[in-house]
């Protein structure tokens, strides 16, 4: 097990494919599964949009409602 301390820190990153890769503080990637863990109350659900243009170097993300550009 790794030495990170956040569970709330971690970052998705997306693959041009459409898949989301999860990965802790440290930069680990966690593994996901499809079982339900024991869960005594939800406290956040989020959703967010990214929306890319063939031919352009942006993309939109909302929430934060902002256009990034990317290489």
């Amino acid at each position: 097990m790794n030495q990170c301390k956040s569970v709330f820190n971690y970052t998705l990153d997306l693959d041009p494919d459409g898949n989301i890769i999860v990965k802790d503080d440290c930069g680990c990637e966690i593994k996901g599964t499809t079982e339900m863990p024991p869960i005594k109350k939800i406290i956040n659900t989020r959703t967010v949009s990214i929306t890319e243009a063939e031919g352009s170097q942006w993309i939109y993300v909302d929430p934060p409602g902002y256009w990034y550009q990317v290489s």
